[in-house]
């Protein structure tokens, strides 16, 4: 399995119609209980690899970011690539809410030869709604992507976490499956026609895989190109065929950021 981008061309910021992921790699780990507490011999390596990305990261400045997809529950994923200034891929981000259990938050995988070798999750855990916790979570893998320990913090307020300790707790490995398939629109986040909706005199482009289970993403038209106005013509006619669609995402006065369509097509 390798991660390194197949594409000529990067486009910061809008998502790629070509594949992006071999996904043939191993199935969804499985959580352990097991609590490991001695330094493994490779920890502080890593350690110094995650930073040494998250720099070389800010340094190019390449992101490629996938749509953002929903479901009726509230529940939503989007994706962000970092990518080296040649095209290589060190760094994953997925940002999630789980709608009807309310956590939200991030995970971070980190990449070294096409492989994850640590992880790095920030997330608000709502399953006690009254009381709940944030937690900063890092895992270590080996090279076959096994997780071999994992540490955390855990707190009562977001503003604590900077200044609290991280401990030993149970294996939490962290599968990257569903960031791929986002990223290469696979399965429930195939990319298809499923309408056009007028909104205060804006049109919005509603793609997504038509499976029941299947997610939805929603673009805001500023114009209506020939693409967008073959769609209007016979909505019904269309419905549910693959297409591929570029966007960009826009900041508003408010700070809220919004999808914006550039260009779309049919799938060969």
């Amino acid at each position: 399995m390798t991660f390194k981008s197949n594409f000529a061309t990067l486009f910061v910021g809008i998502i790629l119609t070509s594949s992006f992921f071999n996904l043939t790699s191993c199935s969804e780990p499985k959580k352990e209980e097991k609590i490991v507490t001695t330094k493994l011999s490779q920890e502080d390596a890593m350690n110094a690899e995650m930073k040494a990305i998250d720099a070389e990261i800010q340094t190019a400045g390449k992101v490629v970011t996938s749509l953002r997809y929903g479901l009726e529950n509230g529940e939503y994923v989007v994706v962000n690539a970092h990518l080296s200034s040649n095209d290589e891929i060190l760094k994953i981000e997925e940002e999630f809410n789980d709608g009807e259990k309310g956590n939200t938050g991030i995970n971070a995988f980190y990449l070294k030869d096409g492989n994850v070798f640590l992880t790095r999750e920030y997330m608000e855990d709502r399953a006690v709604k009254s009381a709940p916790k944030f937690i900063e979570r890092i895992s270590y893998y080996d090279k076959k992507e096994k997780v071999q320990k994992t540490i955390e913090k855990r707190v009562d307020f977001e503003e604590e976490i900077d200044n609290a300790s991280f401990v030993p707790t149970k294996l939490h490995a962290v599968s990257i499956e569903r960031a791929k398939k986002v990223l290469d629109q696979k399965d429930e986040f195939e990319i298809t026609f499923q309408g056009i909706f007028d909104m205060n005199a804006t049109n919005f482009l509603s793609v997504g895989s038509p499976e029941k289970n299947g997610y939805t993403s929603t673009i805001r038209c500023e114009y209506d190109d020939d693409f967008i106005r073959l769609l209007l013509s016979d909505q019904k006619k269309y419905l549910n065929k693959k297409i591929q669609v570029s966007f960009q995402n826009i900041t508003d006065a408010t700070g809220m950021v919004y999808q914006s369509y550039i260009q779309g097509k049919f799938e060969d």
